[in-house]
């Protein structure tokens, strides 16, 4: 008995920290600076362009 009721007790906690909190939206959004660098002549000098513009896509 004293048992299942401690199994009860520690499941019952468990699930209390599994469920996830209220979610607030931010009042500002977040500013993010991003930098990258280019090579000169270089085959790939275009790609930090290219990740810094997805980068900031995904952001937002």
């Amino acid at each position: 008995m004293n048992k299942t009721f401690l199994i009860l007790v520690l499941l019952a906690g468990f699930s209390q920290l599994m469920l996830p909190g209220s979610a607030r939206a931010q009042a500002t959004t977040a500013h993010t600076l991003i930098l990258y660098d280019s090579p000169q002549n270089d085959p790939y000098s275009k790609l930090g362009l290219m990740y810094a513009i997805m980068l900031r896509n995904l952001l937002g």
